[in-house]
């Protein structure tokens, strides 16, 4: 019974965590959509009016950032789906287990 708790409780720690991590990962879409928004601003202020390409690197730079980190965050989120399968079979490994020492007690 204890273990079953024990288990139930790290799957719903994972799934928050998974929830936060997926909320990350929607703000950093966000904001590289907002990047990428601005980065074709830049192009079009550059061919009209020559601003500075060092602008443009700075924007390429910050999305080059964010792409890394969404890639982290996706990565992240695929070890916490495997934890929550292994906790998954752990826990049902455990009813077994529960199961067979009633049996046993039954019996």
């Amino acid at each position: 019974q204890r273990l079953t708790e024990v288990i139930s409780e790290k799957e719903k720690d994972i799934q928050r965590e998974i929830a936060l991590k997926r909320e990350l990962a929607e703000k950093l879409k966000d904001q590289l959509s907002k990047v990428d928004e601005l980065q074709m601003q830049i192009r079009k202020a550059h061919e009209e009016q020559g601003v500075p390409l060092s602008e443009l690197q700075e924007v390429k730079a910050q999305n080059s950032s964010l792409q890394e980190q969404l890639s982290q965050l996706e990565s992240q989120n695929n070890e916490n789906k495997e934890k929550i399968i292994f906790y998954k079979f752990q826990q049902s490994e455990g009813q077994k287990e529960l199961e067979k020492e009633r049996e046993a007690l039954d019996g």
